[in-house]
């Protein structure tokens, strides 16, 4: 794994305040921009993109930022136990 630089923005705090300025209810579509490159831990102490952990849920729309939050953890809890 590559070393990843001090400034790297990493976590679901991150995605949390990367939403804070987005209007909800909001369509997936519509969260990648702001998403942009930050990864959240997947729970085998390695992180993972959160587009991908986005792609991964499905089409489907958020009625708030935590509701996103909790489908991105349950995304990654299923890919947890599928692995």
């Amino acid at each position: 794994m590559a070393k990843k630089s001090s400034n790297e923005v990493r976590g679901f705090e991150a995605v949390r305040q990367a939403l804070r300025y987005e209007s909800f209810p909001a369509a997936k579509s519509e969260l990648y921009y702001s998403i942009g490159d930050i990864e959240v831990e997947d729970g085998h102490g390695s992180f993972t993109p959160a587009r991908e952990v986005l792609d991964n849920i499905g089409d489907m729309s958020f009625t708030t930022a935590e509701d996103l939050l909790a489908q991105m953890r349950s995304a990654l809890r299923m890919r947890r136990r599928a692995a």
